[in-house]
């Protein structure tokens, strides 16, 4: 008996908060009733200070010239298929020149230095399950062994002994047209009265 008093049962762990303020949550709150005047003032107080700047971003956003040229159709009109074009492509691919192509756009504002060209990719999804899948780690990590994941660019025209490195779709997606702009200045012809500009 003396040797069970001596031991203490330890305490059941209770999983019920602390009785405070703070966990009980019935702290005091803050809880206003704006009447009505109030909600018109505080919303014309923000108003005026975004009215304004609202206002000049759209003035700045229509300042900008933007100018679209399509050069994919154009650039190789010889070849009617997307195959003929691929195989003119597969062929040509170490020759820079052959693979140049010059596009003449026609720029009726004037635009101001810098001058940014950007490419636009339609039909292009980089988040499909498909395209996200299509690497081999394996190969990244210096492999040679392809695990099948690369699927539908493993191999070269399909033939198993012509390893692509690195596969797969990513890879293959890595859009490297380089872009140089030039100014043709030429003076275009008005009706009288009216002043010739530079182009």
């Amino acid at each position: 008996m003396d040797e069970q008093k001596g031991i203490q049962e330890p305490k059941k762990r209770s999983k019920r908060p602390l009785d405070k303020d703070i966990t009980q949550q019935t702290l005091p709150a803050l809880k206003p009733v704006l009447e009505p005047i109030w909600v018109v003032l505080i919303f014309l107080a923000i108003g005026t200070v975004l009215v304004p700047i609202g206002g000049v971003c759209i003035y700045y956003g229509y300042k900008a010239v933007e100018v679209s040229a399509r050069y994919d159709d154009s650039c190789l009109q010889q070849y009617s298929t997307n195959m003929d074009r691929q195989a003119y492509l597969w062929q040509n691919g170490a020759n820079d020149t052959a693979l140049s192509c010059n596009i003449m756009v026609n720029v009726t504002q004037d635009m101001v230095a810098p001058i940014y060209v950007y490419y636009e990719l339609n039909g292009f999804y980089q988040n499909h399950r498909r395209y996200v899948k299509s690497r081999s780690d394996a190969q990244l990590a210096g492999g040679h062994t392809l695990d099948g994941a690369c699927s539908p660019e493993d191999n070269l025209g399909g033939n198993s002994s012509l390893p692509i490195n690195p596969c797969g779709l990513i890879a293959w997606s890595f859009f490297n047209d380089s872009y140089t702009v030039s100014a043709a200045r030429c003076l275009v012809p008005r009706p009288a009265g009216w002043r010739t500009f530079a182009v």
